[in-house]
């Protein structure tokens, strides 16, 4: 059995990949719900948060439930369980399972979402259509270089058909942890 890691240090890695100050003003990104003290050793990901994805991370003993869409983005007077969110938000605390969302943050980082879609549709040469004022462009990169991006452009198409898209290295987990991971797909 993996040594479970402080739900702290996974939001410390996490947030060093898509930092919390880089969402929109608007957005709602970081632990929603969970005890920072509290091991992890299964982590699901997933789109959105919805009663049936809340239940298949209770069913399958996920310490942690990242997601892309917030569950809460106006504000909220009650989480009763006598509301769909409220309900959500109950399945996931009897499991012992925290909630992390990473929105806007992961859209625009260097390595996220826009950069990831570019990629696997072999765009290359992308920057963004908008760039943040006052942020800064890196020139160690080739491709979708700023530090915070919100989408990416076309600037000249894959010269190797059929190569599969590339990924961008990440930072390894705490030394010590072996967390499992569960990816979920929407589905339609």
């Amino acid at each position: 059995m993996s040594t479970p890691t402080p739900l702290s240090e996974i939001t410390s890695l996490l947030h060093s990949w898509y930092p919390p100050h880089t969402a929109d003003d608007w957005d709602a990104v970081g632990l929603v719900a969970g005890d920072p003290e509290q091991g992890v050793t299964k982590v699901m990901f997933a789109v959105d948060v919805t009663a049936e994805v809340a239940a298949e991370a209770a069913e399958w003993g996920a310490d942690l439930l990242v997601v892309h869409h917030p569950l809460f983005l106006k504000a909220v007077h009650s989480v009763a369980a006598t509301t769909p969110k409220g309900r959500t938000l109950a399945t996931l605390a009897r499991a012992g399972c925290a909630l992390l969302t990473a929105h806007t943050n992961a859209d625009r980082a260097v390595g996220g979402v826009s950069e990831s879609l570019a990629r696997a549709l072999g765009l290359e040469e992308v920057e963004p259509i908008l760039n943040d004022p006052g942020v800064a462009i890196s020139s160690s990169r080739s491709s979708c270089r700023p530090t915070r991006q919100r989408s990416c452009e076309r600037r000249s198409p894959r010269q190797a058909p059929g190569r599969s898209a590339t990924t961008t290295s990440r930072p390894s987990p705490p030394t010590g942890s072996a967390a499992s991971v569960r990816s979920r797909a929407p589905t339609r």
